[in-house]
Order: structure tokens, then sequence, then C-alpha cells
């Protein structure tokens, strides 16, 4: 189904590509044809938009990220009803994840961390005063675009808070390492400060590289540990971590709301006065003036990368802090286009029109999107040296605009020789000039045409195209040309003009002209051609053949390591994973460190989804029996996975889910039959039967 949507257009938005999947939907990466401009769709799962609850969830989300207007926070621009279901319009942010960061770098050094630390704050700050809860803040939940900027997403669990009613509820939401012990218990009396513990949680694992909890802990032991247990100080996982620094962030983690800092801006306060306390045991100073501290939603941290200045607040944001005395000078970086007019954006969002000048601090590598309607879209990047101001000019390249419409509808279009997708076709973007235009059709005659194209809007253009009449009598035979015909596999279907000519490898006789060749073979995709044949000439079409794709989603359940026919595809995945792949089987498999394995082949259809879940939170059951020759019972021991259960026979055992080998020893008596290995995914009525020989 996801991959079915890529190059469609759903209520003016192109998809353009599979971003990645959660709990409740797919989310794509589009273009809004209208405003060119690219944008995150996140899109209900189709199973889940019969379920009130979950489309409360939906759109709860989409309430809460529409009453937030912050940098620091994913802005949602629409909510959509289609054919499709709900679909959720959200900015696009280029870049990696938290936690895919921490996955490359490991423990990240503290001058690194506390300035994304001190941004999601100013996120959790904003989103609390508009009485907005995360609930599943961690660093799966945390991108960081490619100028270092932090957008908090995924607010699917976020509770509107009414302030004058606790927000109590009696569904557990989260994910299980951040979650508060207020969460662990049933979301009782959750506020803003469960948002902290979280955050908290995720400060710990970016300073020490991972959470404080074992990789052998079950979840059971990790809840307990959360509610009632004491996690290890930071500066014993980490020992260059400084106590004060480790003060604050177990502060954070307290197991009661109220012996946390209370307010987003009370923590970032305390992250503030750290950093100066350390930066000025670090640097002496001579100077004997004061100055008074900015408050921290003023400044995002001390010596820090970003500043919010009203007059200039986007530019700011991306752009770098204000210079002080001992900073380097504002520099002034001019931009100029032709034509003027054309707006500016450093990732998606405006900074300006041109003639513009914008005062940075910034040096390095700086990235611009130009944009001006009826002319091509320019994604560039500059360097800007130090200190320096520097002025750069840009041009723009005049677009013509065209819609086209075709029938049958299925027909192909190509411009220039490339095949335009059928979404493009309402909507078409060209340069300036001449354009060779071929609509073809099976069963049809070819259509060409050359457009000449102005600046702007042009005329819409409507092909039909006129069915090929076949004709038994052929008085006037033309000169013949000669088409050899191959595939890769051979045996594929030939039809030219929609007509059949057997199979490949295969020659046809055929009057000159322009034919169209489809190639059609089993579990392979159709490979279409336009070939022209020359009288008393021989051409030559080859195919080689795609073979027909689905998709295989995975989600295991509480997490898992996912293989695919062997190969590592994904390490504790605890979110659905999907792969497209060829037609066919595949042995899946997905491991958990301390609840087992599963392992399985599965069939995967042409044009299908396979959709499997694998939850080892489950438990089944499993009857064993021994009996000796005689078909008498004995009470044998059971072995599960090697290990002695301290159960004899006849017993019903209750395992957990996936894959276990099941042997019986008897003192006196060898086993006949082979250790057995069963998949286990539900209740099994029959039970595993084995014959042991007494020993003589």
């Amino acid at each position: 189904m996801e991959s079915k949507l890529i190059g469609k257009t759903i209520d003016n938005y192109l998809i353009l590509e599979l971003l990645g999947k959660g709990g409740m939907g797919v989310v794509y990466k589009a273009r809004d044809i209208q405003l060119d401009k690219i944008v995150a769709l996140k899109m209900m799962e189709l199973g889940l938009s019969r379920d009130e609850n979950f489309l409360k969830r939906f759109r709860a989300e989409a309430k809460a990220l529409g009453k937030l207007e912050t940098p620091h926070i994913v802005a949602v621009h629409a909510l959509r009803e289609t054919e499709l279901g709900l679909l959720l319009v959200m900015e696009f942010v280029d870049g990696d994840t938290l936690a895919q960061m921490l996955r490359a770098r490991g423990p990240l050094p503290q001058a690194d961390a506390l300035p994304i630390f001190h941004q999601i704050l100013q996120a959790l700050d904003h989103a609390h005063g508009a009485s907005v809860i995360h609930r599943d803040l961690k660093p799966n939940n945390i991108m960081i675009n490619r100028l270092g900027m932090v957008k908090v997403m995924d607010f699917g669990l976020a509770k509107i808070q009414n302030p004058s009613e606790p927000a109590t509820t009696t569904v557990t939401g989260g994910t299980l390492h951040y979650m508060s012990p207020e969460q662990i218990q049933g979301m009782s009396q959750v506020d803003r400060r469960s948002d902290l513990y979280s955050l908290g949680m995720s400060l710990y694992e970016a300073l020490a590289g991972k959470t404080p909890f074992d990789a052998n802990n079950t979840d059971f032991q990790i809840r307990k540990i959360i509610v009632e247990g004491k996690l290890p100080a930071l500066e014993r996982r980490n020992p260059a971590i400084p106590k004060e620094l480790s003060k604050i962030v177990m502060k954070a983690l307290a197991k009661t709301p109220g012996e946390r800092y209370q307010t987003a801006a009370e923590m970032a306060e305390a992250l503030m006065a750290f950093e100066k306390k350390a930066h000025a045991q670090a640097t002496p100073t001579s100077t004997t003036h004061s100055r008074r501290r900015p408050g921290w939603k003023t400044l995002a941290s001390v010596g820090a990368v970003f500043f919010v200045l009203i007059s200039i607040f986007v530019l700011r944001e991306y752009l770098g802090p204000p210079s002080s005395p001992s900073e380097t000078p504002v520099a002034i970086l001019s931009l100029a286009t032709k034509p003027s007019g054309v707006t500016v954006f450093l990732n998606e969002d405006s900074v300006g029109v041109t003639p513009l000048e914008l005062p940075v601090t910034q040096e390095g590598e700086i990235t611009l999107r130009l944009h001006k309607a009826d002319y091509f879209t320019l994604d560039t990047s500059i360097v800007k040296l130090k200190g320096r101001a520097e002025t750069f000019s840009f041009v723009l390249q005049p677009a013509a605009r065209l819609a086209l419409t075709v029938m049958p509808p299925e027909a192909r279009v190509m411009i220039d020789g490339n095949v335009i997708a059928p979404a493009r076709l309402a909507s078409l973007q060209l340069t300036v000039g001449r354009h060779d235009i071929q609509i073809s059709a099976p069963g049809y005659q070819t259509q060409q045409e050359q457009l000449s194209l102005v600046h702007g809007v042009n005329p819409q253009r409507n092909y039909v195209l006129q069915k090929i009449a076949f004709s038994a009598e052929q008085p006037n035979t033309p000169a013949l040309g000669t088409l050899d015909l191959k595939s890769d596999p051979a045996g594929a279907a030939i039809l030219v003009n929609g007509r059949d000519f057997g199979a490949t490898p295969g020659t046809a006789q055929l009057a000159a002209g322009t034919y169209e060749i489809l190639l059609r073979h089993p579990g392979y995709e159709d490979y279409a051609d336009s070939v022209t044949v020359s009288s008393g000439l021989k051409s030559e079409v080859f195919g080689r053949l795609r073979p027909q794709s689905g998709t295989l989603s995975v989600l295991v359940k509480p997490y898992g390591t996912i293989y695919i026919d062997g190969t590592l595809e994904r390490r504790d995945a605890n979110t659905r994973y999907s792969k497209t792949l060829a037609a066919g089987s595949y042995r899946l498999a997905a491991v958990h460190p301390t609840l087992g394995k599963w392992e399985k082949n599965v069939t995967l259809a042409a044009g299908q989804e396979a959709f499997i879940e694998i939850d080892f939170n489950k438990q089944a059951t499993l009857g064993v029996a021994a009996f000796d020759e005689s078909n008498n019972p004995l009470f044998a021991s059971i072995y599960v996975d090697g290990n002695d259960t301290n159960l004899r026979t006849p017993w019903r055992l209750t395992l957990p889910i996936g894959l276990h080998t099941i042997t019986v020893r008897h003192e006196g008596y060898r086993m006949l039959d082979a250790p057995k290995t069963i998949l286990l995914e539900g209740n099994v009525p029959e039970p595993l039967r084995f014959t042991l020989q007494k020993i003589q």
C-alpha cells in the first residue's frame, strides 16, 4: 500500500517517498503542488481509520500541534479529509533524529549536548504554556536539521490539558525507557513534570551513551526500577560528566513529580547556571563591569548556537547568535537575484525577499532555497567566510507552465524523450522554448507534436488518440522490416500495438512505422518500449524484466532485531519496519535479547503487503508427554531451550511465543526422538509426544 502511493497525487500533494512508519500512521515526503513546497504527510493506517480511539488520538495530535507556534516544534499546516482517510500536513525536516546521532557518535560531549537540550526545553516551555503535554518525549522524537536546529515531533500521545483539571486517563502510553513513574502506574495525574522526566532520561542517554538500564533487564524489571528502584548516577556511567551536571539530570529523574524541576524554564536556568560557573572556572576574566544575565527564553545556552531576536526571528534561529564585544563581529550577507522579488528560504522557512541584506555571524556552508512563481526553484549553498561582508547574485531560470489531458487515460506521455508520470500532467513546469511531445498507447496511433512554450501559463493541450484499425486484406502491402524481440528472462509474451506476437525470443515482419511493444512475463513487471521499423532493415528490442515486488512490514513488540534471509535489517526495532522486495519467499527472523527468537518463511505476493506482527510479550501453551516403547506414560524431566524447567511430563507449558527446542530426560532411559523445535505462535492443542527406550 505504502509503495503504491509513491508518484501519486493526493489532495494536491505529490507523494515523493516513504519517510517512515509509526504506531498510528505512515509518514511521506511530498510536494505541495500549488505552493511548490516540500512537506511531510502523516497518513493514518487504513486499518486504524475505523478505530475511534485512534481517530481521536490522530485528531488530538493535529489539534495539539495546531496550538503551537515555535521554531523548535514541527509545524502543522493542515488536517485534511481525503479518500484515503485523515491526512496531517506538516513541516518537512531535513535531518536526523537524536537517536540516530547517538547511534552514529555514541555519548555526546556536554558542549554538543547542552545546546540541543536548551532548544528542547524551549519547545517544552512553549507547549506547556499552551497546556499541551507531549507524553512520549524520547531521542527518536527529536529531529536535528542540517543547521543544528532542534524540532520536537510526534505528538501522537499529546494531551491538551484543561488548566483547571489534572490530565487523568486510564490508558498507559509512551516508550518504556523514557516513561515517568506516574506513566508506568497508569498515567494518573500526569502533567508537564512527566515530560521533564522524559527529557531528563533523554539527556542521561545523550551524555552516557545509553539509558541507566541493563541490556538483560526484562520489561517487568525496568518498570520496577522506574517506579521503585534507584537509578545509577550519571557520573557513574560516564566519569567525564561533572557532578553538578549529573545532579541536574538526576533531579529531573526524581521518583515523585514534586522533587523534580517544576517547569522547563526552571531546568533551563539550572543548566545555564552550571554552564556559566563552568565557563568562569575554565576562563578567568579581568572584566570588572557587570551585566544582567539574559533570561533563558532569550538565550538558548551560554555562548550558544541560537538566539531569538524579534526583528529577524527566523534568520537568527538559522544563521547564528548575535555578537557581543568578545565575539566575532556581525557581517552583512547581501543576496541579489534576477529577477528580484525572490523569496529566500532556509530549510523551508522564509527569511525575506530579494534584494536582501542579512546580518550573520555563522561561517562555513549556508544552505539556501530561492523561489518565485513561474521560475524554477533554485536549491543551492554558499560558503560564508568568517567576519567578511559578502554579496552573492543568482539568476533564476524562467519556467513555462502547461497542463495536458490524454485519452485514453493510461496513455504514455513522453516529453523530450522522458516519460512523464500521470500525476504531473495537470501541472507541468518546463523550460521556455520548443519541446517534443509523444503520446502512445497499445492499440492506438501514436501522436507526436512539437510545442513552443512561453514564460508563465500556456494554454492547456488535450490529446485524443485514434484506435488502430487492422484490416485482413492488404492489397498494397508495403515493404516490410524485421523486428527481433528478446527478453531476460526469456519466455515473455509479445504484444505489438496490442496484438499477440508469441513469446520471446521472437521475430516479426512488420510494415514500416512506429510500434508500441509490450513484453509480459508472470512474476515480472511489464516492459514497454516504442520502436520504429524501417523497410528492409532489422530493428531489435531487448527487455530486461524487473521482478514484481511487494512490501514486507514487520512490527516487533516490545522490540527486537529483524533479519531477512539472515541479513540484519534493523537493530532493536520498536516501530513498524517496511521493505520493498521482489515477490517470493523469504526467511524472516526477529530476536529479543531476553524473550527469545521468532523465525518463519514468509511468502510475498506481487503488489501486496505482508504484515507480520511478532509480540514477544504474548504467551502460549504447549503440552509435553513421554512414553516408553510399550506406550506406558513416563514422568520425564522437561527441558526448554536447553534449560531444566523442573517440570515433569505430562505437563502443559506456558512459554513466550517464538522458536523453542523441547527435549525430555528420564534416568535409565534414552530418547528415541530428536529434540523437537517448534515455532510457538498460539496455543497448541495436541501435545508433543516423545518415546524413550529403557537402557539395558
